[in-house]
């Protein structure tokens, strides 16, 4: 059931029902498939369900009800797979995609959503009958309905790695990290992360307003998970969404007040603004054109203009004026370590994205210490819990050059408090956080750090 054809493009269908609830799955299931048939991110799959489905039509509730429906199928997708084919003899054919995603639909709101299963089931049959999957009705009738008789069996099953994960990362993880920790890597990929903001200033007086905990210098995090763009202080450029983790790499410099930053792959700029919030002067490089638009936006809605330079480039042909002696690389990498924000990163990445990325970062980390000045400070990042994206990429890069050096980080530069500050660095002096941290508060995006010096 996982080998659904990507081609051609999914196409979106109209909603003939007049039957409530009906057009939010009808919805959801065009949603679905542009993720699932189409390949595309859950951003951009909303973008596409916005312009060419009945978006909006639905009012604010239904809207956040498929929000919520899809974001759940993607984040419990493999398990959902494997207890769909326990109530199979054999696989879907290749092309009966649509009762395949209108039985994931369904067993997500049985299993996760608590939706009645009356309305599950009954509104999975209508998009049956509405969405080329007529003769698959009586299917998806009886394995919703054993999936619903046996939730409370479903729900406490000791599962695998492999019926937890995608199977190209279950395999490499285990491999790696051991099953112990892959484990610890499913269960947080299941679960749904708090919201983080960094902050300009004052991050106890914004704790306070916004009912959050500090647990950074600057880095807030909510207690609840409010509409973002309706907080106190969003519409006056306060602060942005940044989780803990990714906060820590502007934190990794000497101090930064009134140097020139070079922040590479900058977009959509939140380690931009910190910089810029801390006195840097900043020149944010980005090759798309789309994430520097939106980079433009933050900085505005911020008031962080003033000490940023914008300019899109391709780094690897990028020539500065001067040999900057402050970089930040936050490498184009596979974003794994983002999974529990995007679940459905883990389904529509492989190991072959991973070894295409990596060579690309190992391209921007040698145009990185080409260009940098003799001392100056770079620092390589990735949200990715890949070990070729980290701790290989700069194991490569040290054993190749003789003109860098790893420079080791310590637990005061985290810019973290409490128990979030008692991170471990490794030996060798790089930081490695997986999404797996099983403190009191929930965690943080996995992430691999490392600061090198020119020599």
């Amino acid at each position: 059931m996982n080998d659904t054809p990507k081609a051609p493009e999914y196409k979106a269908k109209k909603s003939p029902k007049n039957i409530p609830g009906f057009t939010a799955r009808q919805v959801a299931l065009q949603f679905l498939g542009y993720i699932l048939f189409n390949r595309l991110t859950f951003d951009d799959a909303l973008l596409k369900t916005q312009a060419e489905t009945q978006w909006n039509n639905l009012d604010n509730r239904d809207q956040s009800f498929v929000r919520n429906l899809i974001i759940t199928s993607l984040r419990h997708h493999t398990k959902i797979e494997y207890f769909i084919k326990l109530y199979m003899k054999k696989s879907l054919p290749r092309k009966a995609y649509q009762a395949h995603y209108i039985l994931i639909l369904g067993a997500a709101q049985l299993l996760y959503l608590e939706t009645p299963p009356h309305a599950a089931i009954s509104l999975s049959l209508n998009l049956a009958d509405s969405n080329d999957a007529k003769h698959f009705k009586k299917l998806i009738n009886a394995i919703l309905g054993k999936i619903n008789r046996e939730q409370d069996k479903l729900r406490f099953l000791t599962l695998t790695p492999e019926q937890m994960l995608p199977k190209w990362v279950a395999q490499k993880w285990q491999n790696y990290y051991g099953e112990a920790i892959t484990l610890q890597l499913a269960k947080a990929y299941h679960t749904q992360p708090k919201m983080d903001l960094s902050v300009k200033s004052n991050p106890q007086d914004w704790a306070k307003k916004l009912d959050a905990t500090q647990i950074g210098d600057l880095t807030i995090r909510l207690n609840n998970r409010p509409a973002f763009t309706q907080l106190e202080g969003f519409a006056d450029g306060e602060f942005w969404a940044q989780d803990a983790a990714a906060a820590i790499a502007a934190h990794l410099f000497d101090d930064v007040k009134g140097k020139n930053i070079l922040d590479l792959c900058a977009a959509p700029g939140g380690k931009t603004m910190q910089l810029a919030a801390m006195g840097a002067h900043v020149t944010a490089i980005d090759i798309s054109k789309n994430r520097i638009k939106r980079l433009e936006e933050n900085l505005k809605r911020t008031k962080l203009t003033k000490n940023v330079t914008i300019t899109q480039a391709d780094i690897r042909k990028y020539e500065p004026e001067q040999a900057p002696t402050h970089i930040l690389l936050d490498a184009p990498c596979s974003a794994t370590g983002t999974m529990r924000k995007h679940p459905e990163i883990l389904l529509l990445k492989s190991h072959d994205d991973v070894t295409k990325l990596k060579k690309i970062q190992a391209e921007l980390l040698n145009k990185c210490i080409d260009m940098a000045a003799k001392g100056a400070q770079i620092i390589y990042v990735t949200c990715s819990i890949e070990p070729e994206e980290g701790e290989k990429q700069i194991d490569s890069i040290i054993g190749r050059r003789m003109d860098v050096a790893l420079e080791p980080i310590t637990q005061a530069q985290l810019g973290l408090i409490g128990e979030m500050a008692q991170l471990k660095i490794s030996p060798k002096g790089w930081l490695r956080i997986l999404p797996n941290i099983d403190d009191p508060i929930g965690g943080m995006d996995g992430f691999f750090m490392a600061k090198l010096r020119k020599i």
